[in-house]
């Protein structure tokens, strides 16, 4: 995926008429296409999507609207990728500093 495929289905999400009726998905997809759009990471977008996701649907008791769930199953795939990069350098980072402190 790239950032203008990323930008379009946030955009498509953002026009489908169930979503229009919802002023809480509609504001905080405007933001994070606004994110976007000033030059943030797509990869970094896609899991603030994913997490906002998985908010709605635990606070909405497992409903979302579909336009909002085919976005989740879109973007899915890039937000785990980043996700398991980012956990690993973390990881890593760690291991690295904890190794410093045992040697000396």
């Amino acid at each position: 995926m790239s950032e203008k495929e990323l930008f379009d289905l946030i955009n498509k999400t953002y026009s489908d008429p169930e979503i229009e009726r919802d002023r809480d998905i509609r504001t905080r997809l405007l933001k994070l296409a606004r994110e976007l759009d000033d030059g943030e990471n797509y990869k970094t977008v896609c899991v603030k999507l994913s997490n906002y996701i998985s908010y709605y649907l635990a606070s909405h008791w497992l409903c979302a609207p579909k336009a909002l769930l085919n976005l989740s199953q879109s973007i899915e795939c890039n937000a785990k990728d980043y996700r398991g990069s980012t956990a690993n350098s973390v990881w890593i980072s760690g291991m690295e500093e904890r190794i410093k402190v045992e040697s000396n």
